[in-house]
């Protein structure tokens, strides 16, 4: 994702965005915390893997925004009303570029999500992330242990270097070595 000329400058308040986007997901829970709880895993993520504000400050942007469009569809948070606040478009781009594609259920859902991802590198770190962030959690890791092979023959690409160390973090999560074994 690309910076279209008319963007505004990657200089935007991440503070800012999110008080929009914790009042975007005002009464929604992550676990038995404030969704917030899962944009800071995020962040955190993000940094601990080398993507740091500094130098990717757009994946934290994206990242922040990535929940927005899928499940506050029904509030004034649109990707207009961003635009329109002067968040850089490559932020909300990236962010609509990850959100799930419409179908009548899970399977479905990320099927034709995955397939518009495969190798876009900014998009498969954003859904990296998430996974990550999700998994590390592990209240639904029964259900990404079932999903994990599908998912990884969909989004797997040796050629995003970047990414390989957080399939490997997701995989450690997932199926961690018998104790005595590394």
């Amino acid at each position: 994702m690309k910076a279209a000329k008319s963007d505004p400058p990657e200089d935007f308040d991440l503070n800012q965005l999110r008080l929009w986007t914790a009042e975007a997901h005002a009464g929604q829970t992550y676990e038995n915390g404030p969704y917030t709880d899962h944009l800071d895993d995020g962040r955190a993520i993000l940094n601990e893997f080398g993507f740091t504000e500094a130098n990717h400050k757009h994946l934290h942007g994206a990242f922040e925004l990535h929940d927005v469009f899928e499940d506050c569809k029904h509030t004034k948070f649109t990707p207009d009303f961003f635009r329109a606040h002067g968040v850089p478009g490559r932020w909300i781009r990236l962010a609509e570029f990850v959100t799930d594609e419409a179908g009548k259920n899970r399977k479905e859902r990320k099927a034709k999500t995955y397939q518009k991802l495969k190798g876009h590198s900014q998009g498969t770190i954003i859904k990296l992330i998430d996974r990550l962030a999700n998994v590390r959690r592990g209240a639904k890791n029964d259900m990404y242990r079932k999903e994990h092979d599908g998912f990884k023959a969909a989004l797997f690409d040796p050629t995003i270097q970047e990414a390989l160390p957080l399939w490997e973090a997701i995989d450690k999560v997932l199926f961690p070595p018998a104790p005595g074994i590394e």
